[in-house]
């Protein structure tokens, strides 16, 4: 294959007000009619559609009824403003002989069913695209070659323990003739507590509490950190997969994961539990606490520890009022920074060059250097970057095109408290990047789209290109 490959991702495109905004329709169909060379392939590399979003969808992933869910969801996107003009340009980028490849995300999970892909073609009207358009529904990474450049294309949900679509049990569910298997951590957290937090009101102002959850990316930690600092008891009555909304009853199942997570028995304790453990939202709360927890020697940490246990205890004690917190010694404070840190302040969060601790934990399983040059493109953390990680191996992840929170920084407390305040009140600083990936035989590019058309933001050129 020798021409170019556009591969965007994390869309988040939905027909629900309650899904991550977009509203970039026109940039988006502006791009995909930009009159590309012929054959030029379109990667959407996965979470392009939000499937989530869904108000009061099954907990599970439902087989039996994949297909039709996804044909109903893509006719409710047709019916949006820009909706039926996006899908038009889809079908005209097959129609001019270029390919489409869409690659599931732990957002639209359905597109791994095997009938998905044939439902596509007939929304589309595809009828003979043959190859032209495909979803690529394997566990590996999506490969191809442009040029010398060895290809790799991944969602990168698989390298996030909370997120990981389990793609090998959803084939083994579907050859054993099962009707449904299980969503991921991360998604069971959207469906039930981050659809409260959407859909929870206060009570004088009559304006949503917590506006800001879906900038967040909120199937992630940090997210649910936040939230518990901004209202525990709304927070630990709503954990996903307690069968209790008893305070006590919920706080003890928190106090037990996280004396089995401190005294080595608990989730990060090995590699081999990491792979192994389907964390509760309970376990995934205890496990982001200590794991964010500030590291200042032994005797320090047990005493936050038992800090954090009292703290907990207050929450039981405490009838919360809206925007209110029960204080113990300042811990909602630490609380605070956890939550911060977990969500990725102080990692140079809109830096292209700097990959986060999530790139490295993406890339890293590809950081092998390879006679030919080698590329990762990934999706998934909401964070453009592209970085060259070793001789002849480059990294490339797409960002999203949904608005970014912009974080404080972890040294100034006034700033902090700043930022929570607009947090609140939705007056938060975002930024938007419209970022893509292209490649062509000569160049590997993270690309940034404008109204006046594309922006180069990195260039990496082929260090050995095909004669």
């Amino acid at each position: 294959m020798s021409t170019p490959v556009i591969i965007l991702s994390d869309l988040h495109i939905s027909p629900y007000t309650l899904a991550p905004p977009f509203n970039d329709w026109t940039q988006l169909i502006s791009l995909l009619q930009k009159g590309w060379s012929d054959e030029t392939a379109l990667v959407l590399n996965g979470d392009c559609f939000d499937f989530l979003a869904q108000p009061n969808r099954d907990r599970f992933l439902d087989l039996a009824g994949a297909a039709d869910f996804v044909e109903n969801e893509l006719n409710k996107i047709k019916q949006l403003p820009y909706g039926e003009q996006f899908f038009n340009a889809l079908t005209q980028w097959i129609q001019s002989g270029k390919r489409i490849i869409l690659i599931p995300g732990n957002h639209d999970p359905e597109l791994f069913h095997p009938e998905v892909e044939e439902r596509f073609r007939q929304f589309l009207e595809l009828e003979g695209a043959g190859e032209l358009f495909s979803i690529h529904q394997k566990k590996q990474p999506c490969a191809m070659q442009v040029g010398s450049w060895q290809v790799k294309l991944s969602h990168g949900d698989e390298f996030d323990r909370l997120n990981q679509v389990d793609v090998a049990g959803i084939h083994d569910a579907l050859s054993r003739g099962l009707k449904k298997c299980p969503l991921p951590a991360g998604s069971l957290f959207v469906l039930d507590m981050v659809q409260v937090a959407k859909r929870a009101i206060h009570p004088t102002s009559g304006k949503r509490r917590f506006p800001f959850i879906d900038k967040l990316k909120p199937e992630m930690p940090g997210a649910l950190l936040l939230m518990l600092y901004l209202d525990p008891v709304l927070t630990l009555r709503n954990l996903p997969g307690l069968s209790s909304t008893a305070s006590s009853i919920v706080i003890n199942a928190l106090k037990r994961d996280i004396r089995a997570i401190t005294s080595g028995s608990g989730f990060l304790s090995t590699e081999s539990q990491l792979d192994s453990e389907k964390p509760s939202a309970s376990r995934q709360l205890a496990t982001a606490l200590c794991h964010y927890l500030p590291r200042e020697g032994d005797s320090s940490k047990t005493m936050l520890y038992s800090d954090l246990e009292e703290w907990l205890t207050d929450q039981d004690e405490y009838e919360t009022n809206p925007g209110m917190l029960a204080a113990h010694n300042g811990f909602q404070r630490k609380i605070l920074r956890i939550a911060l840190r977990a969500l990725g302040a102080g990692d140079r969060q809109f830096e292209i060059d700097t990959p986060s601790k999530d790139d490295k934990q993406i890339y890293r399983a590809y950081e092998v250097a390879q006679p030919k040059p080698t590329l990762l493109v990934a999706g998934h953390t909401h964070a453009a970057r592209a970085v060259e990680i070793a001789d002849n191996s480059f990294y490339i992840n797409t960002g999203t095109w949904t608005d970014i929170v912009k974080l404080p920084g972890l040294e100034d407390p006034e700033e902090i408290q700043e930022w929570i305040g607009k947090l609140e009140a939705d007056q938060v600083d975002t930024e938007k990047r419209l970022t893509y990936a292209e490649i062509t035989p000569e160049n590997a590019s993270l690309m940034q789209w404008t109204p006046s058309g594309p922006i180069p933001l990195k260039v990496f050129p082929n260090p050995n290109p095909a004669p």
